[in-house]
């Protein structure tokens, strides 16, 4: 395991995005936006980082929606050297959690290469032009949820919304993404 830490988000516009889920449902970007904008978190199922956030995040799911914003989970790590982040692991994340938002499969790592997606989890805040209008950490303790004090991603986009785009007190930081090519 390789910690990274994402750079933090500057103003930027990202491109639209069409991936399967691991069932091979098709989703695309339009499909996923809602009526604010889009939490985009790139996650696996093997890193300690990304595996300590899943919980929370669909804890939280129901203020991100109410706050008008969905999300997606894309999976980057779709790396034969790490058959835990594999679509038939994924498939059993999904029903094992109950996943209420699509978990995507990044086969080709265009998606991850395209966002400049470093780490899992790397989280990014969009709005309905993609304009970026966060990227940095989901909170100030990514172990240890029931420390944590400062909870950034809630704070956001039910706060900070209005002003456009928010600078992260912390990046995202979490295990390397597993790249079959070096990008």
């Amino acid at each position: 395991m390789v910690l990274l830490e994402s750079p933090l988000g500057v103003p930027k516009t990202y491109p639209q995005f069409e991936l399967n889920d691991s069932f091979g449902v098709n989703h695309t970007s339009n499909d996923i936006m809602a009526e604010n904008g889009m939490i985009i978190l790139f996650t696996c199922n093997h890193c300690p980082y990304a595996k300590a956030l899943w919980k929370r995040v669909i804890n939280d799911y129901s203020v991100m929606a109410d706050a008008g914003f969905s999300l997606v989970a894309i999976n980057p790590n779709i790396n034969p050297n790490y058959p835990d982040d594999s679509p038939e692991k994924m498939q059993k994340l999904v029903q094992s959690y109950g996943l209420p938002f699509p978990y995507l499969v990044d086969e080709l790592q265009e998606t991850a290469t395209n966002y400049d997606a470093v780490c899992t989890p790397d989280l990014f805040v969009l709005d309905t032009t993609m304009q970026l209008l966060y990227r940095g950490a989901y909170d100030n303790n990514w172990k240890d949820e029931s420390s944590v004090s400062e909870r950034y991603l809630i704070n956001v986009i039910t706060t900070s919304i209005e002003q456009g785009f928010v600078t992260a007190k912390q990046p995202s930081m979490g295990c390397s993404i597993k790249w079959v090519k070096n990008n």
